[in-house]
């Protein structure tokens, strides 16, 4: 949700499309996506840990399987998720305008570095910060 935030605050989405983008992240939050992501991020994050721990390990094979395993489930279950928020969003906004607000909400170069400063993809290589207030403010 963040980044539809830094997106809409740079003009970059239409008021229709941020409703539909904000319909899309709260459907999310109204089918209980966001108790069970985490779950899986954390889980996902150690499988890959415990592979590389494992490297020569006659176990490290057993885990790979599960590993994909898991990840071929979670990503069904993920995929599931998305149509569901965008079918909310579609009903709340349209069609059209939830897949043109989505798709510039994906494809804004703007994202938070996890400590409150807003970064820009394209700037990132040259480890420059994109002229904006909100970088200033650390929101």
């Amino acid at each position: 949700m963040t980044k539809t935030l830094t997106t809409a605050s740079h003009g970059s989405i239409t008021v229709q499309e941020f409703k539909a983008v904000l319909a899309h992240e709260f459907g999310h939050y109204h089918a209980g996506d966001v108790k069970l992501g985490p779950w899986i991020y954390k889980t996902r994050a150690a499988m890959g840990r415990t592979i590389a721990h494992l490297d020569g390990n006659i176990l490290q094979k057993l885990f790979l399987w599960y590993g994909q395993l898991f990840l071929r489930i979670t990503h069904a279950v993920s995929r599931r998720q998305e149509f569901i928020a965008d079918e909310v969003a579609a009903r709340a906004a349209g069609a059209g305008v939830m897949m043109s607000g989505l798709r510039k909400v994906h494809t804004a170069p703007w994202h938070f570095t996890g400590t409150g400063r807003v970064r820009c993809h394209r700037c990132s290589d040259r480890a420059i910060s994109p002229p904006l207030p909100m970088a200033s403010a650390g929101s």
